[in-house]
């Protein structure tokens, strides 16, 4: 097995890991938030702050439909001046 093959195996394996019933509440989650018009905020450490970023940056993207509200959501890890800020300063 290459490592492309390898891969991709190990992401077929993880995603038969998740649970859809928790799968379905951060869905449904995200929903109710979207409906009552609130923010989403996410955050992440390391290379999950990367993958919060991207998250954010998808759903904000993805869910613009002309004459419909936007989603609304930050990663809290964008914020690379107060998070160095904070770093120092604490």
């Amino acid at each position: 097995m290459d490592f492309v093959d390898g891969y991709l195996a190990g992401l077929e394996a993880a995603i038969h890991k998740l649970s859809r019933q928790d799968v379905s509440a951060v869905v449904e989650a995200l929903l109710v938030a979207w409906r009552a018009d609130r923010q989403i905020f996410i955050i992440g450490n390391g290379g999950s702050a990367a993958t919060a970023s991207h998250m954010m940056n998808d759903i904000n993207k993805l869910t613009i439909s002309p004459g419909k509200r936007r989603f609304r959501g930050i990663a809290l890890t964008d914020n690379m001046p107060l998070i160095t800020a904070w770093g120092n300063d604490a």
